[in-house]
Formats: C-alpha cells, structure tokens, sequence
C-alpha cells in the first residue's frame, strides 16, 4: 500500500506514467481457469484504490505442458480493462501467431466481447 502511493507520488512529481506489474493470488482448485478480476491480484485494494486503470490478461491453459510439440495456452489473449477512472470498462483480444501478436478492434462494450 504504501509502496503504491509512493508510485503514485512519483508520476505526479515528475509527470510520468507508471506502469505496475502484479500478479494474482494463487486460485482456490473450483476457480482455476476462471478469468481474474481487480480483488484477486496481491495487494489488491492498493492496486483497486491507487491505480487510475487496472488491465488484467487471460489466457486459457490448452494443455498441461506435456508434449513438446503442443502449445501450452491458447493463441488468444483476452486483455480486459477491469478499472478505469476515466472510462467504462473495455477489453480486445490479443492474438500470438508464434513470436508475433496483434491486437483486434477495442470492443466498444464488455459484454460485446463475451459472444
């Protein structure tokens, strides 16, 4: 919490954008593969409260890893804005083809993305 404000404090002083990486917390074994949401990450009301945007990226596991041969998640991406200050929540899909990817169309309504 305190190390979020101090990030804050920082691109406020010096006008800059700051970008924090976290990761979620470990699922419950009835919610893996479930898409996470603001409340799941580490630290999470620092993230929920001091963040002006919270993007989250979901990808769903193909397999368990066992043949060398077979990708081990899908090519799709969802990349979901969860929070934003200045706008509703949005999400695109961000597709791998190998070592290159590429962003769809911004969905211009979550549910939209949903089909």
């Amino acid at each position: 919490s305190e190390a979020m404000r101090m990030l804050k404090d920082l691109a406020v002083e010096y006008n800059t954008i700051v970008i924090v990486v976290g990761q979620p917390r470990k699922p419950l074994a009835n919610h893996r593969g479930r898409e996470a949401v603001t409340q799941d990450l580490k630290g999470s009301e620092s993230f929920g409260s001091d963040a002006s945007q919270v993007f989250i990226l979901h990808r769903d596991r193909k397999s368990n890893g066992d043949d060398e041969n077979m990708p081990i998640f899908d090519s799709v991406c969802k990349v979901k804005l969860d929070k934003s200050r200045e706008s509703e929540p949005r999400a695109t899909k961000l597709f791998f083809d190998g070592a290159r990817c590429t962003f769809s169309m911004l969905e211009r309504n979550l549910g939209e993305y949903d089909e």
